[in-house]
């Protein structure tokens, strides 16, 4: 299992949806973040002028299967091109994934992971 995250403008969020759903994956988690990438710019409000230094952003996070991981990326760069948008998908591999009500393992039972619990 892996799990991707990437932050996006909140105008891009419908067509990525869009996209994932394309590509098998209905399945996410979206938080509103705030990001520093280096490029303040100034703002006026009540005749004082401030720094506006942290952009509002969404952060887009999907645990999935292996195989699932190219049409992942995929989706990603198709909505990034279509924006013309620059950015980064992380990856990292998930361990394990266990449900919370139910104490089910939801990663393969031949996991490795899965002998050091038992």
């Amino acid at each position: 299992m892996k799990k991707v995250e990437s932050t996006i403008n909140p105008f891009e969020l419908d067509q990525l949806k869009e996209e994932l759903v394309h590509a098998g994956i209905d399945a996410m988690s979206v938080s509103e973040v705030r990001t520093a990438d280096g490029s303040a710019s100034s703002r006026l409000y009540r005749g004082a002028a401030y720094a506006v230094d942290l952009h509002p952003r969404l952060k887009v996070e999907i645990v999935l299967e292996d195989g699932q991981l190219s049409g992942c990326i995929d989706a990603f760069v198709r909505c990034a091109k279509a924006r013309a948008v620059s950015g980064e998908i992380i990856i990292a591999p998930v361990d394990d994934s266990i449900g919370i009500r139910t104490g089910e393992h939801l990663v393969p039972a031949d996991h490795p992971v899965h002998a050091k619990v038992a």
